[in-house]
């Protein structure tokens, strides 16, 4: 058993980071670190620059560290001093950001305090496989458990994404970073998806064990993350292989919670992957629909319009192959406020100006669209690397806490959804 300590919580931070890097072409050997926020001791600081015309296939990231982010404590949120729980009424429209971390308990609660506070109802949390299930089919929740609490205090919602195989599950365990690869047997990732299902769905034990918790089961699972980007699923992204992973988890689930809601991996456009509309083609194609209620996409894009017609697009594809039922979920969007030169970089207001429009634009057409809800990306900038670039500056805040002009942008529209 593992001892629960302030360091584990950076592992939920650095796997969700793993997602942002998705769209990161301009400066590839940076965004290999910025998924665990630290690179391996010893490597040398990725290039400023990279032309991606040129680069060769980039390795499947390394396993997250756990390492204390860097920062000074976030501040108390007007009016609750205390960062002390309020109860909110929850919206089936769910507005969320990406995870949540902090050395500091205090900082974290009064971090889920000023999220509440700002309209989040939900948020998309990295559950590690790899961190669960330390030896064979023995599952460790501890760490999870104090998480899924923290966030039902506060009445937001938990959208857990199902990720990273144990090195012994891997279909390459041999490789330098298995735990970024599908697993090689689908039965051993159902039984943790059942395991997960079991502990915090309707019925699960977490809740029978903590009465006293505001009961915030967990109805939608995110099955793994960038199933079409070769950074997620080696050697190279599978329509069919993928569609498998879904039956298997979706069977597991649905046995615990029939009416539990799965959601297919986030799908974004990068040059190093399938483009999502040919991936999901082929997963039309596999009978992939039989085992999704709802498509995610990570929407990046110059523009709002420009994430936004992604939807729309990804919409009418789905039309078109009789999908009309299923549902589309905006997992991560968002822009840069800094770093390098790159086409997702704007200015503060910029950005304020693109989340206001795309959170309004999307819940505008969300009955057309059959939306599900919309997640920014990051709460607050990641730490610090060796060499920057766009990803670090995508935060609603700055790294000290401080909000963006988007913080506020973000708050006025997530307030007014129901």
């Amino acid at each position: 058993m593992r001892t629960p300590g302030l360091a584990q919580l950076a592992i939920v931070v650095a796997a969700l980071a793993v997602a942002v890097s998705l769209a990161i072409p301009d400066n590839a050997g940076a965004s290999r670190c910025f998924l665990l926020f630290q690179c391996p001791p010893g490597a040398p600081a990725p290039a400023a620059t990279v032309d991606p015309a040129s680069a060769p296939p980039l390795p499947v990231p390394p396993s997250p560290i756990p390492v204390p982010p860097a920062g000074p404590p976030v501040p108390a949120p007007p009016g609750n001093p205390g960062c002390d729980p309020r109860p909110r009424r929850t919206s089936g429209w769910l507005v969320g950001v990406g995870d949540v971390v902090s050395a500091d308990a205090r900082d974290r609660r009064c971090t889920i305090a000023t999220m509440a506070a700002s309209g989040v109802r939900i948020v998309r949390s990295s559950f590690l496989w790899s961190q669960v299930e330390l030896t064979p089919r023995r599952y460790d929740f501890a760490f999870y458990d104090r998480y899924v609490e923290q966030l039902a205090r506060y009445r937001i919602r938990v959208l857990p994404v199902l990720f990273g195989t144990p090195g012994r599950y891997s279909a390459a365990p041999s490789s330098r970073y298995p735990d970024r690869v599908q697993p090689r047997r689908g039965a051993t990732f159902g039984r943790f998806a059942r395991a997960l299902a079991r502990r915090y769905g309707p019925r699960g034990s977490f809740w029978r064990q903590h009465p006293s918790v505001p009961r915030l089961p967990i109805r939608s699972w995110q099955i793994w993350n960038e199933p079409n980007l070769s950074f997620f699923w080696s050697p190279r992204p599978s329509a069919r292989r993928y569609s498998q992973m879904l039956a298997v988890a979706s069977r597991q689930i649905k046995r615990v919670d029939r009416r539990a809601e799965i959601v297919a991996g986030g799908i974004a456009e990068s040059r190093f992957g399938t483009p999502v509309a040919k991936f999901l083609r082929e997963l039309y194609r596999n009978r992939g629909a039989r085992w999704f209620d709802t498509i995610a996409l990570h929407s990046y894009s110059r523009s709002a319009a420009g994430g936004v017609a992604m939807v729309e697009r990804t919409r009418a594809l789905m039309n078109r192959h009789g999908d009309g039922r299923a549902r589309i979920w905006v997992t991560e969007f968002g822009w840069a406020t800094g770093g390098p030169a790159h086409g997702f970089k704007t200015s503060a207001r910029g950005q304020a100006a693109r989340v206001r429009q795309t959170m309004r634009t999307i819940y505008r057409r969300r009955a057309r669209l059959r939306a599900r809800g919309i997640i920014y990306s990051f709460w607050s900038d990641p730490p610090r690397y060796r060499s920057d670039f766009w990803g670090l500056h995508v935060g609603l805040h700055r790294r000290d806490g401080r909000p963006k002009p988007a913080a506020r942008a973000f708050s006025q529209v997530a307030r007014r959804l129901r």
